[in-house]
């Protein structure tokens, strides 16, 4: 026959283990660099985020096309003067295997 000491105890080590399981678990997984988005940024006085695309691609075809945005905007010149458009590349972030 247990004791009540001796169920807490038995109550205390299994929520240990439950719980080294599930930090187990969380820590197997980790987030890596999937992909690459770009981000399209319109400044006057304050910079608003006008485009920002979704699809994850190469850093390298990111990066292209993120050069021939900013070139087109620098290209036209129909922006009001003190004003810019900026295009950068920004990482995409999640699980490899999900």
């Amino acid at each position: 026959m247990m004791t009540i000491r001796g169920l807490l105890a038995l109550l205390i080590l299994e929520m240990a283990l439950a719980v080294a399981m599930l930090l187990g678990a969380m820590a197997g997984g980790h987030a890596e660099t999937i992909g690459w988005r770009i981000e399209v940024q319109a400044c006057t006085k304050a910079c608003r985020i006008v485009l920002g695309r979704e699809r994850a691609e190469n850093k390298y075809t990111c990066m292209t096309r993120a050069a021939r945005i900013a070139e087109f905007a620098d290209l036209t010149k129909l922006l009001p003067a003190g004003a810019r458009i900026t295009a950068r590349c920004l990482p995409v972030d999640g699980m490899p295997s999900a």
